[in-house]
């Protein structure tokens, strides 16, 4: 499978897509405006689509997360309810800080209740292979590569 930059108006995000999976990566600390943005290209997807899966990465630093910006992802995890085979985050590194960052991440999830499979990685390996496992994905899924997603983000690939 071949990705598709979809071009993005906030500078803290690059957009990807193959198929029925969006890939966002975060390059900056989530912002309204980042998450509206994300929001309106998974509706677009889901409406060529019918069902997408989501594969997140976080490559910046993550500082304290603000009201307004937890209260519009919440939204955003209420509003695909039933439109997304999982979504996956992706937190790389093995220090203790990532480590923990990643437990707050999975715990955060856990309170969303949402019906919308949701868990947290360290690796794209893992998140890819998760990914895969849910029920429901289409075949043309299934041939995507951990090396094709790892080579949108070559910054990571130089720090591993």
């Amino acid at each position: 499978m071949t990705f598709k930059t979809i071009p993005a108006r906030s500078p803290g995000i690059r957009l990807f897509s193959s198929g029925p999976l969006l890939v966002v990566e975060y390059v900056t600390a989530g912002t309204v405006e980042s998450l509206d943005e994300t929001s309106r290209h998974q509706h677009e997807l889901i409406s060529q689509h019918g069902k997408i899966s989501i594969l997140q990465m976080v490559t910046g630093a993550v500082g304290k997360v603000d009201d307004a910006v937890k209260k519009k992802a919440a939204d955003m995890t209420k509003s695909l309810e039933g439109k997304v085979f999982g979504s996956a985050i992706v937190i790389p590194g093995t220090s203790l800080s990532t480590a923990m960052l990643r437990t707050v991440v999975t715990g955060i999830n856990m309170l969303s209740k949402s019906s919308t499979p949701q868990k947290c990685y360290g690796t794209i390996e893992d998140a890819l292979a998760w990914l895969k496992s849910l029920p429901g994905q289409p075949a043309s899924f299934l041939t995507l590569s951990a090396k094709d997603v790892a080579a949108l983000f070559p910054a990571q690939a130089k720090a591993a």
